[in-house]
């Protein structure tokens, strides 16, 4: 689903002010509120909406808003794919990740694809206000909560992988999948059944914001992991889906 709001001149003619941004957000009840949020302010304007991440980075390639508030859990392409499109395309526009998760995982993930804000859904009204105007600006912006748990983390040296939010069993169906298993394979292998394997894949797929197979395997090749799974000498990588 994607929508354009018409572009209104401001009076005589001139360009107006207000930040415009982007809206990408799988439920449109969630899209609606935010949309009053920020136009209740006058300062900012939504320009357009998208309901999952592949219009969300159509809108955002056409319109070239100021911010793109981003989902990280998205249908056809997940918010941090479509934050590291925007950045190799060079769009000259700030994501800001606005999600329900708030681990520190996340935040250092979305950074590293470009992302220049991170706000989890549990933030205030006025924290989220805050977010954009300074995205807008070109200034990074992480809760406070946040930021301090990512400096003590970064002294404690404890800021590794991103797959430290899977659960154990995930990462052992994440590293399965990568390694090409099958659906059959896998539920074999851990002595679960081929639906709980469905379960888990999807879970772990929301939690990386990702889409399908392809997402995850680039994934793991990015962050030199792949050689870690359980690769089977003869068997081919698995089709995506």
């Amino acid at each position: 689903m994607l929508s354009v709001a018409p572009v209104v001149n401001a009076p005589g003619g001139e360009r107006p002010v207000a930040i415009s941004v982007v809206l990408v957000e799988d439920h449109v009840v969630v899209r609606g509120a935010l949309r009053l949020l920020l136009e209740r302010e006058g300062e900012m304007r939504v320009v357009g909406e998208a309901g999952d991440g592949a219009a969300g980075l159509r809108l955002i390639q056409e319109i070239r808003p100021d911010v793109a508030l981003v989902d990280v859990a998205l249908p056809q392409t997940g918010g941090f794919a479509l934050a590291e499109e925007v950045a190799r395309r060079d769009i000259l526009t700030h994501v800001l990740f606005l999600t329900a998760y708030d681990d520190i995982s996340y935040v250092v993930r979305a950074l590293e694809l470009g992302a220049l804000g991170f706000v989890p859904k549990s933030a205030g009204e006025r924290e989220l206000l805050t977010a954009v105007r300074e995205v807008a600006a070109g200034r990074p912006y992480v809760p406070p909560a946040l930021a301090i748990s990512l400096v003590r983390a970064e002294r404690a040296g404890a800021l590794g992988s991103p797959l430290t939010v899977l659960s154990a069993r995930e990462r052992e169906v994440f590293d399965l999948i990568v390694a090409g298993r099958t659906t059959q394979e896998i539920a074999a292998l851990l002595s679960i059944s081929p639906h709980t394997v469905h379960r888990h894949r999807g879970t772990l797929m929301r939690k990386l914001g990702f889409h399908d197979r392809v997402d995850l395997v680039r994934f793991a090749l990015a962050n030199e992991m792949a050689a870690q799974g359980t690769r089977r000498e003869g068997v081919d990588p698995a089709p995506p889906g």
